[in-house]
Parts: structure tokens; sequence; C-alpha cells
């Protein structure tokens, strides 16, 4: 497996981690349990120092010194490979914005609450992020036929 490739697995998985603990941050706050601040507490620690573990493993491990651009390719093909990737994800990006301001003004006309016209645009969201950390590794999985 190329470094690009382990690369790119690590902050797929890191970026499942971070998402899964927002969610539950999300639904504490939400869900009646905000009275719990150990428990919020507690989730941002294991946010942070997940944080943490990423940035090591991705320094110590895979080599990488600076994280501007395309830090993890090393070569024209994995270029070309994360150029496309990317490109997918961009153009999914603005069809989520549009209809995104679709729903937004479908869900005005219910007549929702504040809050609950917020959380339910944080939960698409929270999904479509989830959705292109999937996508991402499945583009690259797709384009990176070895």
């Amino acid at each position: 497996m190329s470094r690009a490739k382990r690369i790119v697995r690590v902050t797929f998985w890191s970026n499942t981690f971070f998402l899964i603990v927002i969610a539950a941050l999300m639904i504490t706050t939400f869900g009646g349990l905000f009275q719990s601040h150990s428990l919020i507490l507690g989730l941002d620690l294991v946010l942070v120092i997940g944080i943490f573990i990423m940035l090591w493993v991705l320094q110590r491990r895979l080599d990488v010194k600076s994280y501007k651009g395309l830090y993890w390719v090393s070569d024209e093909r994995e270029r070309a490979i994360a150029l496309k990737v990317h490109s997918a994800i961009m153009m999914g990006n603005t069809y989520f914005l549009y209809g995104l301001l679709v729903v937004i003004f479908l869900l005005m006309n219910f007549g929702l609450a504040t809050q609950r016209f917020g959380q339910v645009l944080l939960g698409l969201v929270w999904l479509y992020l989830l959705f292109t950390n999937g996508q991402y590794l499945w583009l690259w999985n797709h384009y990176d036929q070895d």
C-alpha cells in the first residue's frame, strides 16, 4: 500500500471518529443531557486527544512534514488521482449547497420552532459530512487501481 493510500485511510478513520464524537456531543446537548457537564467535558477531551493522536500518526508514522497543499502525494500519478477526487468532492459540495437552499426554503414553510429547524439542518449537514467522508475513500480507491 502506498504512502498516499495510508494517509487517506488514516484521515478517513480520523474523520469518522471525529464525526461520531461530534454527533455524540450534539445528541448530548439536544437530548436533554446538557446538565451532565462531565459527559460533555469527557467528549471534548476525547476530541482533543483524537486530534493529537491523528497529528502524531501523520507526523511520526507517515512522515508528513507540512499540511499545505497536497502534502500526501509524492508523484504525478497520485497528484492526478487527488485532483480527480477533490474535483468530484467539490462538485458534490456545490450540489449539496443548492439542495440545502431548497431544503431550507421548504422547511421554512412548515412553521418549525427555531431550535427544531436548527436541529434538522445540523443533522443534514452531519449526514452529508459522513457521506462525503465515505465518498472520499471510495473515490480514492476507485481511481487508484494499482
